[in-house]
């Protein structure tokens, strides 16, 4: 089981890291101008225009016996300091990839260059896969409507069900019991009496001795025969 979850964690990584690699973008740093500190380029105008995201590519290109690339804090990029950088580029053609979301401060280390205006600060937003939730792991529950479904049809089977062994119970004690039923072609036929032909009784010496539904019909006085 948690090999399974672990196997499960890891494709969902893994697709967010594709997706991620395959809708990152590459920027050129002051577009054609590239890193420099004729003041051709505003650099925080340049960096507000665009939408940066992680694995973006940052390409810093510059002449290297003039400027370099220093990732510094914050407090650094503020005061121009560069005496404690995070990392730093020198061969100039860098290509530094966004690892993290947040701010990204760069400055070039040469002496005034930086207060001349060659300083950036990138913004990482954060993209669609990283703001969407993670998958469920959870199932849903079944709707009202399909459980209400399922036991009527239960019920149903289990009434059927009841009924086929009821008449299979009847059946069975018929037939080893050896009793049958009595046919009304076991009694004595009677003999039938018009009454003007608008009614009719019937008579016989051995009433009681038919069905109850026989007897139900009672002898009328005035009964002709045809």
């Amino acid at each position: 089981m948690a090999f399974d979850k672990s196997m499960v964690m890891f494709s969902v990584i893994f697709t967010a890291f594709c997706r991620v690699v395959s809708m990152a973008a590459v920027y050129q740093v002051g577009d054609s101008a590239g890193w420099t500190s004729m003041g051709q380029v505003d650099y925080q105008e340049w960096a507000t225009s665009k939408n940066f995201h992680g694995g973006d590519t940052l390409v810093f290109n510059y002449n290297n016996q003039f400027h370099n690339v220093k990732q510094v804090t914050q407090q650094g990029f503020e005061s121009c300091n560069a005496s404690s950088p995070i990392a730093t580029y020198t061969n100039g053609y860098d290509a530094v990839t966004i690892e993290k979301l947040g701010h990204l401060y760069f400055i070039c280390g040469y002496p005034g260059h930086c207060q001349a205006g060659q300083k950036i600060d990138i913004l990482v937003a954060p993209t669609a896969s990283t703001l969407s939730p993670p998958p469920s792991t959870q199932t849903s529950e079944p709707s009202t409507a399909s459980s209400l479904c399922f036991r009527f049809n239960l019920s149903f089977a289990l009434g059927v069900l009841i009924a086929f062994d009821l008449s299979l119970r009847i059946c069975l004690l018929v037939r080893f019991s050896g009793y049958q039923p009595a046919v009304l072609s076991d009694y004595k036929k009677p003999e039938l009496y018009i009454d003007h032909g608008e009614s009719f009784c019937r008579s016989w010496d051995d009433l009681e001795e038919l069905p109850p539904m026989y007897n139900q019909i009672s002898q009328h006085s005035k009964c002709l025969k045809p």
